[in-house]
C-alpha cells in the first residue's frame, strides 16, 4: 500500500541519517513482504551496518549516543 510504502521510505531514512555511510542496506522481511501482514504486524527491518562495537551493550551505547539530540 501507498502508506506502507510511505513508511518505509521513512525508516529508511531515518537509518540513513542515523548512520550515515556506514549504512549499507535495510532489508525488510517477514509478513510485509510475504504479503501477510494484518493491520496490527510489526514490521521487520533489518540494517546492514560497518563497523558496529562488538557485543550487544556496546551497540546499544552506540546507538544511543548517535540518536542523542
Amino acid at each position: 500500500s501507498a502508506v506502507l510504502g510511505r513508511l518505509l521510505a521513512d525508516l529508511t531514512s531515518a537509518c540513513k541519517k542515523h548512520y550515515g555511510s556506514r549504512l549499507r542496506a535495510v532489508a525488510v522481511f517477514g509478513s510485509v513482504v510475504a504479503r501477510h501482514a494484518a493491520p496490527d504486524s510489526d514490521i521487520d527491518l533489518l540494517p546492514v551496518i560497518d563497523d558496529l562495537p562488538d557485543g550487544r551493550v556496546a551497540r546499544a551505547d552506540d546507538f544511543s549516543q548517535s540518536s542523542a539530540p
